[in-house]
């Protein structure tokens, strides 16, 4: 790695290097250090005259435009629309403008936990083979 690389990664705030740190980087490029970055959106937000979250002080918390819960900024990801950030929950949700006609819930595998599911679909493909094979064998002749 060239030393322009590593010189470039440094907080514009208190010049610590963020090199395989938990970091941030804004609009413009600069690099800031997970610290600094939650503190400048803090005052951005104080400025603006948005009142903090109760759950503020317990952690840095951002809040989700699509469905207004708040979420720390690392479980938060650039809306695929390009309008800021959204959480991951929304992120991986189907659009319902794009879904498919009729229920759309997914049925009752959605909401199995994967262990769990991948029993019932192995489930749901050998009975029936097992109670065809069944039948064969004790067809009469």
């Amino acid at each position: 790695m060239s030393a322009t690389s590593s010189l470039a990664k440094r907080c514009i705030s208190c010049g610590k290097s963020v090199e395989g740190a938990k970091r941030m980087k804004d609009r413009k490029g600069n690099y800031w250090c997970y610290d600094c970055g939650i503190e400048d959106e803090r005052k951005k937000r104080a400025a603006k005259g948005a009142a903090p979250h109760p759950e503020d002080n317990k952690g840095h918390l951002s809040q989700c435009p699509k469905c207004r819960e708040f979420f720390p900024p690392v479980d938060m990801v650039k809306s695929t629309k390009g309008k800021g950030y959204i959480c991951i929950r929304c992120h991986h949700e189907p659009d319902k403008k794009k879904g498919k006609k009729g229920g759309g819930g997914g049925g009752f595998l959605a909401d199995m936990e994967p262990e769990k599911r991948k029993k019932v679909i192995l489930a749901m493909i050998f009975a029936p083979v097992l109670i065809a094979l069944a039948i064969w064998l004790n067809w009469p002749s």
